[in-house]
């Protein structure tokens, strides 16, 4: 039929048969409940635009507005496309006594009467009873001043749960057009698709229930009727309503036809979404014992809440499961101080990911807009944003869909189904987007499921929320932060230059029986061409006073951390053993050795290792010397005081060739390979090799004698030297005295160059391939990554060497030589107590802090 334009009259009438409905409405995510419906095809198209939700504190709800209150703390709920409404908004810190445990609420029993949202207590009989609660308002927006408390350093973040997503006070979209196409046969048996242009700059999302009200003539038998929305696009929504209201008896067939002038409109139908539950961290409380003043406004939505389940993927498993033990001991070190570090470097990692008070914002969105950070607050790292916002997008579409607790949603079902407690289909479901947060984040490819991915990301349909979206389905849901350090002042010099060795401290004093403070670790990284470069967790370089000291340190490659947190380095260009403070302070300076035997100095110091009681041993090229802490030489029997540690030893003498990477177990034995591919496995007491191994690799490219790991079992992890492009082994001399007693495949290995073990004795192995991705396997070598590795950073140089650390907050630390970047993995693996020289303190190698 011909299309053409005129003036609605009432005289004309309209088959109402299953509608096609499309609009531009801009409108949030809500997951209402839509009935299977009989009816004729419409759709609706218009402006589009957002709802944007005010950076300034929220008054009360007696709908006054904003006020510029500076000590206010309040803020909106968005999900999905539309801002939440009667949402129950809760404050809560970490539990202190168990990991995964029940977190605490800081909410006051009574309102405040300064402002603030009522307080609600909490009668549901859930994990949430007896707790307080704010509810938010028609608009989405809630206000917790005076309300709750916190205490200094303690890290606190809000939860909230249900609600229903409609627009802002539940206001109607104003329909100004009509356009009729797509009509099909006569009488009772016509269709047509109706077009709804109009005035709003909401969107509404695929599966919202909506009512029309207002149309007259032909089409005011609609007014009324329920309508569900089947298809949405930045400038069309399509929707669905019933027949029931339509007399067929009056009914006159309908042409393709455009109707103007009209001012009906559209309503969405609110229902209480049970799945909808989001998180925000708001940090670490200030000395004042609440965050009024110092956050303006905060922005809660589906990438709040998967920043903060990635950040606390090691220590929670919903919105009010979030905690870590320190109640416990490592043998010599007291919990407290040292635990409490993990979680505050869990709720910084949340914040360099997503801003709460909305930094970020997208213009190609149909949501409020906030979005993940694109770099890091210190400029220097590289947030994948697409990779985040994607995550977002998958939750919302649960959110943007009728869910409620009579009906699951297709969305939601699916979302629960996948993202199970194991990653595979046959683990607990969870019940809420929150808790399907976490379950990706700790199975960010699933497990036995080849579908996970691509499922995941087919979820959403029609305007996503958050903007820019992945383009295609990644091959898993790692998200890493990609640091490169420049100079302090802005300059663009890389002082990574050609990375080497990863050290992490424990951010503070350490080794001591009186506990540690709660910092959280910083990362040393040793340089074959130049210093040591510190990195804060928050990704900031560590440029202070006493960095020049370190500027001595001119080929830095061996960095190591003693129980003490002081910093050792061999200077491979000078052969001195040089001993920092955590500051960066040169404290000791020990020069090289003179070989007792010919009275040349020993040159090419390339390793330092330390043992339970402090001491250093450092490996000059064919020689092991073994100092204390303080550097004075501690000469082997028989030897003189600049006597080797190995000297009078020939059978430790004849392994330490270009010794590298060594390593203390739990019974004090020490490990070193080298450039043959030799391991030997010493006695400190006798100087001995106790067990000798051939077998591993000693390629120069990829220096995998470097980058080897041991296990809480004494398990030596390292790639062999037959078939070391996909393959990596394990010796254990209590299983096997000769020969390797492990042999890992799969999960992705292409060409591996480093190895780290978790908490959890996972071993974990950078890939020195292009792409730089990450394997990793079970202790019985069940691949826990896909079979194109996690991560993969894109990189273009297949011959990097590289290293890998795992810190106490679970994140994967992994440095490229030929790629002069650090990335960081949020939450990839279980923690691990760090540095190597306190685990080995404490006898607490390869495991998780209690």
């Amino acid at each position: 039929m011909t299309l053409h334009t005129e003036s609605l009259r009432s005289s004309e009438r309209v088959e109402a048969r299953p509608l096609s409905f499309a609009s531009s409405i801009q409108r949030t995510g809500a997951c209402l409940l839509a009935g299977l419906l009989t009816c004729a095809a419409f759709t609706l198209s218009g402006c589009t635009g957002t709802f944007v939700m005010p950076d300034t504190p929220v008054a009360t709800t007696s709908g006054s507005g904003v006020t510029s209150d500076a000590t206010s703390t309040s803020g909106s709920v968005y999900g999905g496309h539309a801002p939440i409404v009667n949402a129950k908004v809760y404050v809560l810190t970490p539990s202190t006594t168990a990991n995964y445990g029940l977190a605490t609420s800081l909410m006051n029993s009574t309102s405040s009467t300064t402002g603030g949202y009522p307080v609600t207590q909490d009668t549901s009989g859930g994990v949430t009873n007896g707790m307080y609660y704010v509810t938010t308002d028609a608009n989405g927006n809630f206000n917790l001043t005076g309300d709750y408390a916190c205490t200094v350093n303690q890290p606190v973040y809000i939860a909230a749960v249900g609600g229903s997503p409609v627009t802002p006070n539940n206001s109607a979209s104003t329909i100004s057009k009509v356009v009729v196409s797509g009509t099909s046969g006569t009488g009772s048996a016509q269709t047509a698709t109706f077009t709804f242009t109009t005035s709003t700059t909401e969107l509404y999302f695929v599966g919202e229930v909506v009512s029309l009200s207002g149309l007259t003539g032909s089409l005011s038998y609609l007014n009324g009727t329920t309508q569900t929305v089947l298809s949405t696009s930045l400038t069309t929504t399509t929707f669905a309503t019933t027949t029931s209201t339509y007399n067929s008896s009056t009914r006159t067939n309908i042409s393709a036809t455009t109707y103007s002038g009209l001012t009906a409109s559209a309503t969405a139908n609110p229902a209480n979404n049970p799945a909808v539950v989001n998180m925000a961290a708001l940090g670490i409380c200030p000395s004042s014992g609440t965050f009024a003043g110092v956050i303006s406004f905060i922005y809660m939505n589906e990438i709040s809440t998967a920043a903060l389940a990635y950040a606390t993927a090691a220590f929670g498993t919903d919105a009010f499961h979030i905690g870590v033990n320190q109640t416990g001991t490592l043998n010599k070190t007291t919990m407290p101080g040292y635990v409490t570090g993990s979680m505050v470097q869990a709720f910084n990692n949340a914040y360099l990911l997503y801003d709460i008070q909305g930094s970020n914002s997208s213009t190609t969105f149909a949501g409020e807009g906030h979005i993940a950070r694109l770099t890091t607050p210190a400029g220097n790292g590289t947030v994948p944003q697409a990779t985040l916002d994607t995550l977002g997008n998958i939750l919302a579409a649960c959110v943007d869909s009728n869910n409620t607790a009579a009906t699951a949603s297709s969305q939601c079902t699916t979302l629960f189904a996948t993202a199970t407690s194991t990653g595979a289909t046959t683990g607990t479901k969870p019940t809420d987007i929150a808790a399907a947060a976490f379950n990706i984040a700790n199975f960010p490819a699933g497990t036995s499921n080849t579908s996970f991915v691509s499922t995941l990301y087919n979820l959403p349909t029609g305007n996503v929320p958050f903007a820019p979206n992945l383009a295609a389905a990644p091959s898993d849901f790692t998200l890493g932060i990609q640091f490169k350090i420049n100079t302090s002042n802005g300059g663009t010099d890389n002082l990574i230059n050609n990375p080497q060795i990863l050290a992490l401290d424990a951010g503070t004093t350490v080794g001591t029986e009186t506990g540690l403070s709660g910092s959280a670790n910083a990362l040393w990284i040793g340089s074959y061409g130049a210093q040591p470069t510190k990195l804060l967790t928050s990704g900031t370089p560590d440029y202070d006073a006493n960095a020049a000291g370190l500027a001595s340190a001119t080929r830095s490659r061996s960095v190591a951390v003693d129980s003490s947190n002081n910093l050792w380095i061999m200077n491979e260009a000078t052969t001195v053993l040089q001993r920092f403070s955590n500051a960066g302070a040169l404290l000791t300076s020990v020069p090289a050795p003179t070989n007792p035997l010919t009275g040349d100095l020993f040159f090419n110091g390339t390793d330092a290792a330390i043992d339970a009681a402090g001491n250093v041993y450092a490996d000059y090229e064919n020689t092991i010397f073994k100092r204390t802490s303080a550097g004075v030489n501690i000469p082997y029997t028989g030897g003189g005081t600049n006597a080797a540690w190995s000297s009078n030893n020939s059978t430790l003498g004849s392994l330490t060739t270009y010794t590298h990477n060594g390593y203390f177990d739990s019974n004090g034995l020490y490990y070193v390979v080298n450039n043959l591919g030799t391991l030997c496995v010493a006695n400190p007491a006798t100087a001995n090799c106790t067990y000798s191994v051939s077998g591993f690799s000693a390629g120069s490219a990829s220096n995998a004698v470097y980058f080897s790991s041991l296990d809480a079992n004494n398990t030596f992890w390292a790639i062999p030297s037959s078939n070391p492009t996909s393959t990596i082994v394990g010796y254990n001399y209590a299983l096997k005295t000769n020969g390797v007693s492990y042999t890992f495949t799969g999960g992705g290995l292409n060409t591996p160059a480093a190895t780290a073990v978790d908490g959890a004795g996972n071993i974990w192995v950078a890939n020195a391939a292009t792409g730089n991705s990450l394997s990793a396997f079970t202790p019985s070598g069940t691949a826990l990554s896909p079979t194109a590795g996690f991560g993969d950073i894109g990189t273009t140089n297949s011959t990097n060497s590289a290293d890998l650390a795992i810190d106490r907050c679970g994140d994967v630390w992994a440095v490229y030589s030929g790629y002069n970047v650090v990335v960081e993995y949020i939450g990839l693996a279980t923690p691990t107590v760090s540095p190597t020289a306190f685990a080995t303190f404490n006898g607490w190698i390869g495991k998780r802090p209690l």
